[in-house]
């Protein structure tokens, strides 16, 4: 669908807000990849606080990425229950996605593909069966540099209120008239900024409607009220 030019103002707008509110940015990429994509997997739609600390346990309880790997769903959901918002899709998202990683690249270690170019790895990554669209685009995001925006329904909802999207813009739609509007360096901040704005209490702010309306509805107002007086006191007619 075609967006409308006022919305990218208004997303710019909101940029410019959040970046003022909430001052310099942590870099909260995880340098291990598959690391990422599992703290993607238990963030979407959730805390990412709160996703750290459940990945934090998970790490602590397994040997390694194999042994996540290798845990039936059910168990692992019984791990994560219950801090993690949906946990026995997200089990089952994570034994999915690892499952794949392995069997594509016959290691849990994917530091190597950093080595790839950008194409190459949207082309790699263009799909991770069982894996939510916002945890693979923002392992590709924050973990190798790839400026793709990652939206999760969360995030979408927060847009919305916000009126930087329209009410009918699906996420795939969002993702990309996203990434149009922003320069290659700033996709990361804007996800960061989103992503922990989404997860506040307070609802995002609706940009102020233009002052000239409403000026000019009371002016007309005014007018009809001055009228209805004129009417009123007008003076008998002498016979």
């Amino acid at each position: 669908m075609r967006i409308p030019s006022q919305f990218a103002k208004r997303m710019r707008t909101l940029f410019n807000r959040l970046r003022r509110e909430s001052g310099a940015v942590p870099d909260e990429g995880l340098t291990d990849p598959a690391e990422q994509l599992i703290l993607s997997i238990l963030a979407t739609d959730a805390n990412t606080r709160r996703a750290r600390g459940a990945l934090h346990g998970l790490l602590e309880e397994m040997i390694d990425f194999n042994e996540l790997r290798v845990t039936p769903a059910a168990e692992l959901a019984d791990l994560l229950e219950p801090n993690v918002k949906g946990a026995p899709e997200k089990a089952q998202a994570i034994v999915g996605s690892l499952s794949w990683l392995f069997n594509k690249f016959d290691t849990m270690d994917l530091s190597g593909l950093r080595e790839q170019q950008q194409s190459a790895l949207l082309a790699t990554f263009e799909t991770i069966p069982e894996c939510p669209d916002h945890a693979r685009k923002a392992m590709l995001l924050l973990s190798f540099g790839v400026p793709v925006f990652p939206v999760d329904q969360q995030m979408l909802d927060y847009l919305k209120v916000a009126e930087v999207l329209p009410e009918e813009v699906a996420a795939a739609e969002a993702q990309h008239y996203v990434e149009r509007q922003l320069k290659a360096a700033e996709v990361r901040e804007f996800y960061l900024l989103v992503k922990a704005a989404s997860e506040s209490a307070a609802p995002p702010a609706k940009p102020k409607a233009k002052a000239v309306k409403k000026t000019a509805a009371k002016s007309k107002t005014a007018k009809t009220a001055a009228t209805a007086r004129k009417k009123t006191t007008a003076p008998r007619s002498r016979k």
